[in-house]
């Protein structure tokens, strides 16, 4: 079996430059957010992250074609001490193989009946927001049998259905 983070090149040594050690996270956290091994590749403006105490940096990692913007804010906590935050921009990438297998997941044990609507292989969405995708499982309230229709969004950790249940993926 395969792993998310095997999807990967090797994670750069500790001594390798910040851009690139940078790169590779923002890498995996987009095979994370896709829930599932994909191509990927990875740039940011200007060719490197800057460094600068309140620098911001844009970068883009392509996941099977679709691309996720990462924004990078460097701040200057001491002589001796960086930190930076690395935020997503807003966009998010969608799999069908991701939603169908954590909706199954998550719902078996609920209802034998489960279905979802069609979903594309990769899709670019909005990032924590309604996909206008749903899945559903069938209950009984009462004696009478109804689906229950559950959102599908993406988070950092990937497929999130409306209950806010979301799969850890490393």
């Amino acid at each position: 079996m395969t792993t998310l983070s095997g999807a990967l090149p090797p994670e750069p040594a500790d001594d390798a430059p910040f851009t690139e050690r940078t790169l590779w996270e923002l890498r995996k956290k987009t095979v994370a957010m896709a829930g599932t091994p994909g191509k990927t590749s990875a740039t940011c403006e200007g060719g490197k992250v800057s460094e600068e105490p309140g620098a911001t940096t844009g970068c883009t990692v392509t996941y099977e074609g679709q691309e996720v913007t990462w924004s990078i804010e460097f701040e200057k906590l001491t002589d001796d001490l960086n930190s930076y935050a690395i935020t997503n921009a807003g966009q998010a990438v969608l799999t069908a193989k991701s939603v169908y297998g954590h909706f199954w997941k998550e719902y078996n044990g609920v209802s034998k009946h489960l279905r979802c609507d069609k979903v594309p292989d990769v899709e670019g969405v909005a990032y924590d927001q309604d996909t206008g995708h749903h899945c559903q499982y069938a209950s009984t309230v009462d004696g009478e049998a109804r689906w229950v229709d559950i959102p599908v969004s993406v988070g950092e950790h990937g497929v999130v259905f409306d209950n806010g249940r979301s799969p850890e993926s490393f």
